[in-house]
């Protein structure tokens, strides 16, 4: 039997336009799958979000847009960053 779950893999700084930091989470899905030989844990995708819960698309290396009714675009020089 397979088995997913979702672990918080990375955190990282960004800012907007206006000097508004947010704190920005990655978190991987993972599906575990089990055969005779044995068990191997394989990433499947990967999501951003604010850590109030907001929905953040990569744009490019150090760049992000907040998704919502306004798109906030971020930037981050931070090492984590993807």
């Amino acid at each position: 039997m397979n088995r997913k779950f979702t672990k918080e893999t990375a955190a990282f700084s960004a800012r907007s336009k206006d000097g508004t930091e947010y704190t920005i989470l990655e978190f991987t899905d993972f599906v575990e799958i089990c055969t005779r030989g044995g068990c191997e844990v394989q990433p499947e995708a990967r999501r951003l979000r604010t850590s109030k819960g907001e929905h953040v698309n990569p744009v490019e290396k150090g760049k992000y847009r907040i998704v919502g009714l306004v798109a906030i675009d971020l930037v981050s020089d931070d090492p984590n960053a993807p």
